[in-house]
């Protein structure tokens, strides 16, 4: 990516490029590289095949916020490790601009947010 690998996707967007810093998905390609494409050519380790982009869930359990540091899917990768070790977890959001994550209960709804955040369930990333 021309940005970074949380950048989300605005084809609306005129007189703009972008895409993937993979610009082949044929499906040799995202074998090799074990990879995923989750809609809009956006290209995702397969272990997280079931996230969403732009996406977090709502209400935040309280005081089950954590901020995990350092860079890509590793730090997503921590934070559905979070959510899986907390009982009352269903679904996690991750925040990459400050690499927060918060853990949502059964109860909760999915938001859609325009910034840099990725959601998913408990199950997905592990």
């Amino acid at each position: 990516y021309l940005q970074d690998e949380w950048a989300i996707s605005q084809p609306t967007r005129l007189a703009f490029l972008s895409g993937p810093r993979y610009c082949k998905d044929d499906e040799a390609h995202l074998q090799q590289y074990h990879l995923v494409n989750i809609g809009n050519k956006t290209l995702v380790p397969k272990r997280f095949k079931c996230i969403a982009m732009g996406v977090t869930y709502e209400p935040i359990l309280p005081g089950m916020t954590k901020t995990f540091k350092g860079d890509g899917w590793h730090t997503v990768g921590r934070c559905a490790g979070y959510c899986h070790s907390v009982k009352e977890c269903h679904f996690y959001s991750m925040s990459f601009l400050d690499g927060t994550c918060e853990l949502s209960g059964a109860d909760a709804y999915k938001v859609n947010v325009i910034g840099r955040k990725a959601a998913a369930a408990r199950s997905c990333g592990l």
